[in-house]
């Protein structure tokens, strides 16, 4: 098979000359593009929405553990069923997890979900993983004790009053302990 040059150049001239349907080439030629463009756009919006609710979820579930005792599976028990009342499926993420550590006073919590693609899967874009982290540190505030003590009429009967100051006694000793003056602790009457 021969090839003539001579008729492919001159009709490569002249296609190239030719302008009539080029808006539909290059619209076609760009077409895919700009799919993956609103795709990414889309897509992107999406995941920032699952980001958002899984970081909220995240962090009710280190406050739930940070407000909690127990063992490491029982708290991350805990974690997972706050997790699961606050990230509720809503056709966004497909699959979700979390993982939580308890490091002396801090709390820390990762989750990771999956963002199915939309129109990125035509370019061959699979899922988003979105991963969020939390930390809570525990912190004793101290206590403040407002004892409201009868002192009435009806407490001189039966030694009310006695078992009154007795039980208040007790309290306090109980919350002081040995100590005279505790710097979280305070009591008023």
């Amino acid at each position: 098979m021969i090839f003539r040059l001579r008729p492919i150049r001159s009709t490569l001239r002249r296609l190239r000359r030719d302008r009539r349907g080029s808006v539909a080439a290059i619209f076609a030629v760009s077409l895919i593009p700009m799919l993956l463009a609103i795709g990414l756009a889309v897509d992107t919006a999406r995941a920032y929405a699952v980001k958002s609710q899984l970081q909220q979820a995240l962090d009710a579930a280190a406050l739930a553990v940070g407000s909690s005792t127990g063992t490491a599976a029982e708290l991350q028990a805990l974690a997972q069923k706050f997790f699961d009342a606050n990230f509720k499926p809503n056709g966004l993420a497909s699959a979700s997890s979390i993982t939580v550590r308890v490091e002396g006073d801090t709390i820390v919590a990762d989750g990771t979900a999956s963002v199915d693609s939309t129109l990125m899967s035509l370019g061959g874009f699979g899922a988003i993983q979105v991963v969020e982290h939390s930390e809570v540190i525990r912190a004793i505030r101290g206590l403040e004790l407002a004892m409201v003590l009868d002192n009435t009429g009806s407490m001189t009967t039966s030694n009310n009053i006695g078992a009154l100051r007795d039980a208040a006694r007790e309290l306090t000793d109980i919350l002081f302990g040995a100590q005279t003056v505790h710097p979280t602790l305070k009591i008023a009457l």
